[in-house]
């Protein structure tokens, strides 16, 4: 990922932003997101 500048979500302003990124991962999308993530650590 260290060539990947690609934004992956943005935190609303007020938002918690650990709760994004959990809702964001428990998605179809982020889903995809993690097992990438997975296999590069």
């Amino acid at each position: 990922l260290k060539g990947n500048k690609k934004k992956l979500l943005t935190v609303p302003y007020g938002e918690d932003p650990l709760f994004i990124l959990a809702s964001f991962l428990q998605s179809d999308e982020g889903l995809e997101v993690m097992r990438i993530l997975e296999d590069k650590l």
